[in-house]
């Protein structure tokens, strides 16, 4: 048995169930679980979504598979303290264990697995097991049918604001500034000839103060209806767009990774911390 633990917000959450589908595809022999008693007692964003957006065929593991694989973290506040004081047992590995080199082989013996697996080296052999797994509920509602129509129309590139808890956060902060934006709009409407923009944020007041000036004579649209439950609809209508200007932020990297756009930028590193998730990006994006 492999046991994968989920955490996080949802595109965390993608990066573990991209694992767990890797996983799956590697030892078909074994019963792969995942672990979602963590988010009992997780404050943050809006806990476990997988389920609610794509079909999930992995069960869930049971307190019984935990104490015998791991330890049991059946709540947010045990796992955070747990991780801290606790030691590894002989059958856990960290995504923090493989920081550069990683094959199947050598987690052959490892039965529970935490950490976030923010590297397509994780997954991409079995990517297209991945984009199958993650296949979003058909668009329905009204405004995001409109915006569909408008991404349609001709080629149509993304761009992605994260502010909010990121402007003070010193892992996160400063790396994706408004000089970012502006080099970014530039290339994609100098050197790829993109007109059309849809752009996304949990702060549309200062996109529109900010970035607008760069957007001159193109078609903009702006998203700020999808929320909550829903705000995974922003992601599904990322991932249809041509081209993509991401955040150092999970959400866009999967909008982006899952779709066809043949031009995706992205920052040059994504966080402060050095050597901090260094090949989290495909090597076909482009670093500005």
């Amino acid at each position: 048995m492999k046991i994968i633990n989920i955490l996080g917000g949802l595109g965390n959450q993608m990066f573990q169930y991209a694992f767990a589908i890797s996983l799956k595809a590697e030892f078909p022999d074994e019963t792969i679980k995942l672990n979602t008693k963590c988010y009992k007692g997780y404050p943050l964003h809006n806990g476990f979504e997988l389920d609610n957006i794509f079909k999930v065929d992995i069960p869930n593991a049971t307190l019984n598979d935990l104490v015998k694989y791991s330890w049991p973290w059946i709540h947010y506040r045990l796992w955070q303290i747990g991780r801290r004081i606790l030691p590894n047992r002989e059958s856990m590995a960290w995504d923090t264990d493989f920081p550069i080199d990683f094959n199947y082989d050598t987690i052959k013996k490892k039965s529970y697995f935490d950490g976030y697996w923010q590297s397509p080296r994780f997954f991409e052999k079995h990517r297209n097991a991945v984009i199958k797994a993650m296949r979003f509920p058909k668009i329905v509602e009204n405004d995001n049918l409109k915006v569909l129509n408008f991404i349609n129309q001709n080629s149509t590139a993304f761009i992605h604001v994260r502010r909010g808890d990121y402007l003070n956060h010193p892992a996160f902060k400063g790396i994706c500034d408004l000089s970012y934006y502006e080099n970014g709009i530039s290339i994609l409407r100098g050197k790829y000839g993109f007109t059309k923009f849809l752009i996304f944020s949990n702060d549309i007041t200062w996109c529109k103060k900010n970035l607008i000036k760069y957007l001159d004579e193109c078609d903009v649209l702006f998203v700020d209806w999808n929320f909550g439950s829903n705000c995974y609809r922003d992601m599904q209508l990322m991932s249809m767009c041509n081209g993509a200007l991401i955040a150092n932020s999970s959400f866009s990297w999967w909008g982006a990774w899952l779709s066809n756009a043949h031009v995706v930028l992205c920052p040059t590193k994504w966080s402060n911390k050095p050597g901090h998730r260094i090949d989290i990006f495909p090597k076909d994006w482009i670093k500005i």
